[in-house]
């Protein structure tokens, strides 16, 4: 089954999104948080696509913080890295990542993004709430 066949929701890109992710432990609150935004590549409601420098390895459980333009508060979600990939060329992988008990009030919102392409398409100053 190619990985085509795999997907269960649409993907969409969203202009402009952003996010924050890091790896859940035991220790991660020792750690100190990192500051780096990375560009989302594609949203669905089971999850999302992502370039990052840093290869995560299947099955690690994350913490992602999605700056979306149309919202004015960064969503947050927890879930699994699916799979990784190298970009060819690049110093950098692509991410999936599902979507793991994903809260009531960040379904609708991708819900609304899922239907409305005007809001798909809003930008911001880089000025995140990250």
């Amino acid at each position: 089954m190619d990985s085509m066949e795999r997907r269960r929701e649409l993907r969409f890109r969203v202009n402009d999104c952003m996010l924050k992710c890091s790896r859940d432990s035991l220790l991660s609150f020792l750690k100190k948080p990192d500051n780096h935004t990375l560009p989302v590549v594609n949203l669905s409601m089971g999850g999302v696509e992502f370039l990052c420098k840093e290869h995560i390895h299947r099955g690690k459980k994350v913490t992602l913080h999605i700056d979306v333009p149309a919202f004015d508060e960064v969503l947050d979600f927890k879930g699994e890295v699916r799979w990784t990939r190298d970009v060819p060329d690049k110093d950098m992988y692509r991410l999936g990542v599902k979507f793991k008990n994903v809260s009531q009030d960040n379904h609708k919102k991708l819900i609304l993004l899922k239907k409305d392409g005007l809001m798909r398409k809003l930008s911001r100053e880089r000025e995140s709430l990250l």
